[in-house]
């Protein structure tokens, strides 16, 4: 027996918005649905082939990735985001990217891709802080073996430690942090297999994060449990060259008080902000700014 030459992990690319980038996974959780009435009786136990029809094409992958400037200023206008004088403003347009994913047998080349959801997550590991694309495509389609890929930028990555978090100015230590935004996009299919529209959903952004419950610092908990006017929140990430900052202006807290896990561990206190905006004078409700380390 000849052994059979395998396409490993190795040799994948994915490319974004026109660029090839490094990344960390793919989850391909493309499908298509099959359209049937298992209700109908035709005196047998298993359903016949006659009563299936092709659905709708659901193509769907969540790609995670090691950030970097080059790759943010790439994706985060796919993401919902307008750069405005040197800040990445969160917005309402809607824009889609083209997107390859070479798994070695063959590459699947997409169109139009929509990002739906996003997630950034760090934390006190030796992992770096990662990033998170929920897509969703219009089709899915066959590019061929090895297609070419222009490459993107390599850039330095960005680690947890030397991140800062503040709400109001006050600086408060933390070991972890999720940044989530669901873009809740609305997709049509019409008389189609496949998508034919999408539309702007109700967006809801989440910082998470966790700090030492400690008497200098409790009140961050006590003070804004009730406080509906919102706090100006910023998470700061740095790799010693360049800094990303995520602002919240109007952050309003998701009260949880603190838990007591086991005796090895400090209390904490879990805390989670959502964006808000303010109609007059109208803000943005989150935003992302770039800037080289002083």
């Amino acid at each position: 027996m000849v052994a059979t030459t395998l396409n490993t992990p190795i040799d994948a690319r994915v490319s974004l918005n026109g660029s090839q980038w490094c990344f960390a996974k793919v989850q391909n959780n493309s499908t298509v649905e099959t359209i049937r009435n298992d209700e109908i009786l035709c005196g047998h136990v298993d359903p016949e082939i006659e009563g299936d029809a092709v659905g709708r094409e659901l193509n769907r992958f969540v790609i995670s990735l090691d950030p970097t400037v080059p790759m943010l200023e790439s994706l985060l206008p796919k993401m919902g985001m307008t750069l405005t004088t040197g800040v990445y403003e969160s917005d309402t347009s809607l824009s889609s990217m083209a997107a390859v994913l070479d798994f070695g047998a063959t590459a699947h080349s997409y169109a139009e891709v929509w990002v739906d959801k996003w997630i950034f997550r760090g934390g006190t590991s030796t992992l770096p802080i990662s990033m998170e694309l929920h897509c969703v495509a219009v089709e899915e389609t066959d590019a061929g073996a090895a297609p070419a890929m222009s490459a993107g930028a390599m850039d330095y990555i960005y680690g947890f430690p030397g991140s800062t978090f503040t709400v109001a100015a006050t600086g408060y230590d933390i070991d972890r942090f999720v940044i989530a935004c669901d873009r809740n996009l609305v997709f049509e299919f019409n008389a189609s297999n496949i998508i034919t529209g999408v539309g702007r959903g109700k967006r809801q952004t989440l910082l998470a994060t966790s700090t030492p419950y400690l008497a200098a610092k409790k009140s961050v908990y006590w003070d804004n449990k009730e406080y509906l006017s919102g706090r100006d929140v910023d998470l700061i990430l740095t790799n010693g060259i360049d800094t990303i900052t995520f602002n919240m202006p109007l952050a309003k807290l998701n009260p949880k008080g603190p838990d007591i896990l086991n005796l090895r561990e400090s209390i904490r206190l879990p805390l989670t902000w959502e964006a808000r905006r303010q109609v007059d004078p109208a803000n943005d409700a989150f935003s992302f700014t770039i800037a080289a380390v002083p």
